[in-house]
């Protein structure tokens, strides 16, 4: 059976897709190992005095901190111009805290902030802001910024509202597409080392049924072709489709119902070009339900009104 034509097709067509299920899988884990906030939910609790570069976690960014009154740095987050939040700091026993509020709306920063418990994400500050954030908190505070840099660690507990239902739908559907991509995956290196069972053969019965229609299907396919289009194949006994969505080796026998389906896509699309007066190469296909008598029944497409008449004067011979 291995070295069957219609097998060796086959295999051929779940070595392709291998291919786009492994990198599905690849992209959409990427994608959401890059996007943070698994912890919404359940923020680490942290201690104030602690050092915040020693619980950093860029996959667990929530925390929750009570903190003493903070002092407001003078230094201002801005994007695009517009001012976002306000640098704070604390100093206990001879180290430095940040901590990134936001800014409240129509009001200058206090001077002081009363202590409190915040929620924010735990992020390590750009190089550069930092750099001028303790270059201005040295010039107000007449110290140096050397000193400042053994005192300080680039981190903040940031409270700046962050796009999180956004972020979780990334997350969900990165997670589907890696399931999507590792299943695929899976199914076709199962299909292809036992190609005996895929879906394709389902309208064949017992294996003993299927070597023999292997046997005459690839005989039919050598030596009495009526029609074949792209991945599509009618013989005398079979309807053999190649295609890598719609993997079929069908008797002709077992049909008992050809029903024609509207074409919704192309027709829709090809309107939709000519009103843009833009050029259509797009071909008219036709797509056909097969009722067998195993119960199940497919869809397939063809490219030609001929092959669909053809399908339909086998069906009905004696």
């Amino acid at each position: 059976m291995n070295n069957n034509l219609i097998i060796k097709k086959m295999r051929r067509t779940f070595c392709v897709r291998l291919i786009p299920s492994a990198l599905l899988f690849m992209f959409s884990t990427g994608l959401g190992f890059w996007f943070p906030g698994g912890n919404y939910f359940f923020p680490r609790p942290l201690n104030c005095k602690s050092h915040y570069e020693n619980f950093y976690n860029r996959d667990l960014p929530y925390v929750t901190v009570t903190v003493p009154e903070l002092s407001y740095t003078g230094c201002r987050y801005t994007v695009n111009g517009l001012t976002e939040g306000y640098y704070y700091y604390t100093l206990h026993d001879g180290f430095c805290q940040f901590y990134l509020l936001d800014a409240p709306y129509g009001k200058e920063p206090l001077p002081l902030r009363p202590g409190g418990t915040l929620k924010g994400r735990l992020v390590r500050l750009n190089p550069k802001e930092y750099r001028m954030l303790l270059s201005f908190m040295a010039e107000d505070l007449n110290w140096t910024v050397s000193s400042m840099e053994r005192m300080a660690a680039p981190y903040a507990v940031s409270t700046l509202p962050y796009p999180f239902y956004l972020d979780l739908i990334f997350r969900l559907a990165a997670g589907l597409g890696a399931a999507i991509g590792l299943s695929d995956f899976l199914g076709s290196l199962f299909y292809l080392l036992l190609p005996e069972y895929s879906p394709a053969f389902r309208f064949l019965g017992s294996p003993e049924n299927l070597r023999l229609h292997l046997a005459k299907a690839e005989l039919e396919m050598r030596h009495t072709v009526l029609s074949q289009t792209r991945a599509l194949c009618l013989t005398p006994g079979y309807v053999i489709s190649l295609d890598p969505d719609r993997l079929l080796l069908l008797p002709v026998s077992s049909i008992i119902k050809v029903r024609r389906l509207p074409g919704l896509l192309t027709p829709v699309l090809a309107k939709l070009l000519c009103a843009a007066r833009l050029p259509v190469h797009i071909k008219e296909t036709f797509r056909v339900r097969i009722f067998t008598a195993e119960g199940p029944s497919c869809v397939l497409v063809f490219y030609s009104e001929e092959d669909v008449q053809l399908l339909q004067e086998l069906h009905h011979a004696p």
